[in-house]
């Protein structure tokens, strides 16, 4: 369960954060609702990888509205879901930390920029293609295996 709170400022001005209890997210200062529950999900992404990642348990969800202490009457309470996380992204990251390279090592290497890396591993991109991912591969002295499981 997850909290969203508005807030109205002097001149007019409307901000939104928000929480969630069963997986750590916080938000704060977003212009709009959506931005706020988008956040929220994205921290719930990745605070459910790091628990996975460091063998830890993903708590199940067992938060009820009477866990809430709404600080204001229009505080909106939302079951969401964490936001979808981009595995090729995850695997370069994986691929850079076994390599005990930075960005800017495999940046320098393809010889492009560290943002292009940046975006290459952030878990909520998914416009990777092909040609990058074999330069990725080529960079790191990896082979890329691309493999679709037909259930």
């Amino acid at each position: 369960m997850c909290v969203v709170e508005r807030e109205e400022h002097e001149g007019g001005r409307v901000s939104y954060g928000g929480y969630c209890l069963d997986l750590s997210s916080n938000v704060i200062s977003k212009p709009t609702r959506e931005d706020v529950v988008q956040s929220l999900r994205e921290g719930m992404a990745l605070s459910q990888l790091y628990l996975q990642a460091n063998g830890l348990p993903v708590p199940a969800a067992t938060s009820t509205e009477a866990d809430v202490e709404r600080e204001q009457d229009d505080d909106e309470l939302l079951w969401l879901t964490p936001a979808e996380t981009n595995p090729i992204s995850l695997e370069i990251g994986r691929a850079l930390q076994a390599r005990h390279w930075t960005q800017s090592e495999l940046a320098r290497r393809m010889g492009v920029h560290r943002a292009q890396i940046s975006r290459l591993t952030d878990p909520f991109y998914f416009g990777q293609n092909l040609g990058t991912l074999r330069r990725v591969a080529d960079a790191l002295g990896a082979r890329l295996n691309i493999q679709l499981e037909v259930s």
